[in-house]
């Protein structure tokens, strides 16, 4: 989940667990004896692991190396643009992240996936972004990706080329709402050329047939969830630990298409190729407007596990179609992501 993504999410997301250990320590042993919370004291002083968060509150610039393994095609944060389209084969995403300690990041990946006999890279996207997680009441993320998209479009093609995302977290409850919008465009033109003989007029002439269709998508999708971190430590050394995210959400939005088509025909003289037909036409457009619903309920489990600098982050979302389709309303994105931090 994450992906190209994952630097957003990531620092919000440690700030909270943070705040929740401290919450859950000073809840759990309130009826510890002195001595016992000195102990507990000195172990979130010294642990590796609470060090790592500790450093939250005077944040650093890291880098981030990072490869993911699932079914998602697009960021790893939004899932409304995730069910776009889901794709069936295993998608490789290699990312390399820098996120200033300012808030500031900046995540480059790229996306490889089998089609036909041979893994082939399809996409690319650079994405630039901005955190903010020192309030006292909220955290606030913002991040604009451009996809590229390498090759000519095919089943396994990307449909979007800009994605703008952003969020906020508020981290004083328990269950701790978290509200979410995003904007998301692009599209795909597909061109079939024919050049061939056919018979005109009791003569052979020469065919040439240019067909091309240009199609656009847009979706705006707004979404409400409440999540919570579950924080463990010291599971099998002194300086690995765990956090276990579930989130809830239902994602309302409107998604727009339209397909442009454009068709031509031209008739030579097989003898000389001088134009036997004037040039035909064919010009269509059509437009389809969606209205504005709540499309989807999806449950996201999100884990991850952190020894020193490496961490193991598996990700599963389970999203349920509210619309009536005839199609299967369930679909299950996964993804899973090993990386180092620097």
């Amino acid at each position: 989940m994450f992906a190209s993504f994952i630097s957003i999410h990531s620092v919000a997301r440690k700030v909270t667990a943070y705040l929740l250990s401290i919450f859950f320590i000073g809840s759990s042993f309130a009826q510890l004896s002195p001595a016992d919370q000195k102990l507990m004291d000195s172990l979130i002083k010294h642990d590796d692991f609470f060090k790592m968060l500790n450093e939250l509150d005077n944040p650093r610039s890291v880098l981030r190396v990072n490869v993911g393994i699932g079914n998602m095609l697009y960021s790893g944060a939004n899932k409304a643009v995730q069910n776009l389209e889901v794709n069936p084969n295993l998608i490789y995403t290699p990312s390399l992240s820098y996120i200033h300690k300012s808030g500031f990041g900046i995540t480059a990946s790229s996306s490889l996936t089998k089609i036909g006999e041979q893994y082939t890279l399809y996409q690319a996207s650079l994405s630039p972004s901005f955190t903010y997680s020192k309030g006292n009441f909220a955290d606030a993320a913002l991040a604009y990706v451009h996809y590229f998209k390498i090759g000519s479009h095919n089943s396994t093609s990307s449909l979007l080329d800009n994605e703008v995302y952003g969020t906020v977290l508020f981290k004083k409850l328990w269950l701790m709402p978290r509200l979410s919008v995003s904007y998301s465009e692009g599209g795909f033109t597909e061109t079939t050329d024919i050049d061939t003989t056919v018979r005109e007029r009791n003569r052979l002439v020469r065919l040439k047939y240019i067909d091309t269709s240009v199609t656009r998508i847009s979706s705006l999708s707004f979404s409400a969830g409440v999540e919570h971190d579950f924080l463990t430590y010291k599971l099998l050394f002194k300086n690995d630990g765990l956090r276990f995210t579930p989130q809830l959400s239902g994602f309302m939005g409107v998604n727009n298409y339209s397909v442009d088509y454009n068709a031509t025909t031209q008739l030579y003289n097989l003898r000389n190729l001088k134009k036997f037909k004037k040039l035909k036409k064919f010009q269509s457009s059509s437009q389809v407007n969606g209205k504005f619903e709540l499309q989807s309920v999806g449950l996201d489990l999100d884990f991850t596990y952190t020894i020193g600098k490496f961490y193991i982050q598996p990700d599963i979302y389970l999203d349920y179609y509210v619309p009536e389709s005839s199609d299967n309303p369930f679909s299950q994105i996964y993804n899973f992501n090993i990386g180092i931090t620097f």
